[in-house]
């Protein structure tokens, strides 16, 4: 008996913190033994009254402890429960695994086990819409904004935050990136074709030699309608007629060509040089865009004379910063 009753004494000691499916159980099963026992003693009489006390006595203490364990289940139970009901998902998420975590054999263990499943799923059901909805926006400012307000609103797990918190990262990246290229455009506004251009301000120069040089560039023209098209401007200057009519620009895995002749392709001569240039516009945009991520960008003119050439590092970035623009046009 005394050794029983020790038994129990460490049992219920291991309840005064965090306690194992396994304890919870055989405790409260050693306790319904402790209780049999002492009515037993007490139907036996007077000859047991001091084993029948000292029973009495543990059974008092063992019973308190229950009670305590299993009010203190209720109590973090009945505060997660508040911080749900409220939308404090993130407190009521830390009340559910404490208690999950100290009372896991308690029946409010399940039902806080039940709520922790019904808010992984509310995480992931958030998460999957907006990351949706953050891949149909251009903008990075938009998705910045989107993404914030969704993250101060909803509720999401920590590995989706930590996800979300990296796609705002780069979406900063492209907000700098794209800060950066509208200082190098140029909006000129021609009220007479009602269009808006969006040109380079970069260098798009390309000296061949000393009495040829080649410009190139891409540029945006939009009708007040909001109709968006990107253009290619390819112009010679030099001491001699090239007579160029075609024109083909080449990256990793595209290439794009294009046909020059008039009205497109127009020239003159002054006193001191020729001009020919063409203005075309590019009939696949998706294609255009593909190539302005390229990091290298040869440049093949054909016609009377052939030349080929590889854009400078300006010229390329001039491309990417025109295409970022197009993308986030409305």
């Amino acid at each position: 008996m005394q050794r029983r009753v020790i038994v129990l004494l460490i049992l219920s000691s291991m309840m005064a913190s965090c306690v194992s499916l396994n304890s919870y159980r055989d405790l409260e099963k050693r306790n319904t033994e402790l209780e049999n026992r002492y009515e037993e003693l007490n139907r036996k009489g007077s000859t047991c009254n001091a084993e029948s006390a000292e029973l009495r006595e543990k059974n008092e203490r063992l019973t308190a402890e229950l009670t305590q364990i299993r009010k203190s289940a209720k109590m973090l139970y009945e505060k997660a429960m508040a911080s749900y009901e409220a939308n404090k998902y993130y407190a009521a998420r830390e009340q559910f695994e404490k208690l999950t975590d100290r009372y896991p054999a308690d029946l409010f263990a399940t039902a806080a086990w039940d709520k922790l499943a019904e808010m992984n799923a509310m995480a992931t059901a958030n998460y999957q819409k907006l990351t949706k909805s953050l891949d149909g926006l251009k903008e990075p400012k938009a998705r910045i904004d989107l993404l914030d307000k969704e993250t101060s609103e909803k509720y999401f797990s920590e590995t989706d935050l930590e996800k979300l918190m990296r796609k705002r990262e780069s979406y900063l990246v492209d907000l700098r990136m794209q800060d950066e290229a509208t200082k190098h455009i140029l909006i000129e506004d021609d009220s007479t074709q009602s269009t808006r251009y969006y040109r380079t301000t970069r260098s798009v120069i390309q000296q061949i030699d000393r009495n040829k040089s080649f410009y190139v560039e891409l540029y945006i023209a939009q009708h007040y309608s909001g109709k968006k098209v990107l253009r290619l401007k390819t112009q010679y200057v030099g001491n001699k007629w090239i007579s160029f009519d075609t024109v083909s620009l080449k990256g990793e895995g595209v290439q794009l060509e294009f046909v020059c002749k008039y009205p497109d392709k127009m020239s003159k001569m002054t006193s001191d040089h020729i001009l020919e240039w063409s203005d075309n516009e590019v009939d696949d945009d998706e294609k255009m865009l593909r190539l302005a991520r390229a990091e290298v960008i040869t440049v093949r003119i054909g016609g009377g004379y052939k030349y080929t050439f590889v854009l400078d590092d300006e010229q390329v970035t001039s491309f990417k910063e025109i295409a970022r623009k197009y993308q986030a046009l409305k």
